[in-house]
């Protein structure tokens, strides 16, 4: 058995004690850490766009995975609409990083889609969609040529014994039997024909016979359209079903050229 010996009267023991004291301090200093915790993950910021779309029409869902934990791992994401697996998608995600997964849907049939990711849900509709209003048929531009026999025939109408002859740089005559003779300029402004220079007691006579047809201001007599007495089917296109807008209209020796939009 080891006996620790005395030097110059002295006891090793208590220096032998000391030594293997300290190795065990140093030993205990040296310790082995933990291992990292494992990958775990976080779900959030679940965003849907657009939030309410056509059938067919695509929807981005996104959603911000964290790995919490201190190792890479990988996460598989599973997303659902109205409680079924629509689709998932696996990625691996570093220990501390964050990813942004999106997935992209479209659904046939309208009606509201819950939709969920891990513990986060949301939603977006699909509407029927709404059909477009026909397009308005394009205006037909037509010609129509009037002589001073048409023109006479209308006149004679509510005038008997008047007749109108035109006669070139936008004038029309007008006689009434042999014993008025008027000469007025004729033209178009905002769809409507009109002759300029007419006596007021011309609209008033023709009042209760033109009606809404006609308007008059500032010696200028407005047509609107047609005189009611006037049949637009016989007289202007065969397919007529509303008033047309005038263009412009030309007058040369006998006849008057007006053009105009058919709706």
């Amino acid at each position: 058995m080891f006996r620790p010996k005395a030097v110059f009267g002295l006891s090793l023991a208590p220096v032998v004690f000391s030594v293997f004291a300290f190795a065990g301090v140093s030993c205990a200093s040296e310790a082995v850490p933990p291992p990292p915790a494992p990958a775990a993950f976080q779900v959030a910021e679940l965003a849907i766009s657009p939030d309410e779309v056509t059938p067919r029409e695509k929807v981005t869902i996104t959603a911000k995975v964290t790995n919490t934990g201190g190792t890479e791992g990988s996460y598989t994401a599973e997303l659902k609409i109205n409680d079924v697996t629509e689709a998932t998608s696996k990625v691996t995600v570093a220990a501390g990083a964050s990813q942004l997964l999106s997935f992209v849907v479209s659904k046939d049939t309208p009606g509201t889609y819950r939709v969920t990711w891990g513990e986060l849900t949301g939603e977006f509709v699909v509407v029927k969609p709404v059909p477009p209003e026909p397009a308005s048929p394009e205006p037909i531009v037509r010609t129509l040529t009037v002589t001073d026999a048409k023109a006479t025939r209308l006149l004679r109408e509510p005038i008997p014994g008047a007749s109108a002859h035109f006669v070139p740089e936008n004038k029309v005559e007008l006689r009434y039997s042999f014993v008025l003779k008027l000469t007025f300029r004729i033209g178009v402004s905002e769809g409507r024909l009109w002759l300029d220079g007419v006596p007021s007691w011309i609209p008033e006579y023709l009042s209760g016979v033109i009606g809404d047809y006609t308007s008059y201001s500032e010696g200028k007599l407005f047509l609107t359209a047609l005189p009611p007495w006037v049949d637009p089917t016989e007289e202007i296109a065969p397919d007529v079903t509303e008033l047309p807008t005038f263009e412009s209209i030309t007058t040369e020796e006998g006849k008057a050229i007006i053009t105009y939009l058919w709706p």
